[in-house]
């Protein structure tokens, strides 16, 4: 699940990042002209969980998506 998380697409800029907090995870930023994005995918237990904010600018949201994701972590 966290290896299809970072796959390339066609007109989008993709990068990864670390999730330091959460051991396994994967983030994610996504962005074209128009769209931008960040997900942080992981599991813990029997879930498995993908985190995903959405903006125009990619301005702020990997550190969103991050704290996003550590505060559901903790609460599985």
């Amino acid at each position: 699940m966290t290896a299809d998380a970072g796959a390339q697409t066609t007109g989008v800029t993709i990068t990864t990042f670390t999730v330091p907090d959460i051991s396994g995870a994967v983030g994610v930023n996504g962005s074209d002209p128009s769209f931008a994005t960040s997900t942080v995918t992981f599991v813990k237990g029997p879930y498995s969980v993908q985190v995903v904010v959405n903006a125009t600018k990619t301005d702020g949201l990997q550190s969103l998506v991050m704290s996003l994701a550590e505060e559901q972590y903790s609460r599985l």
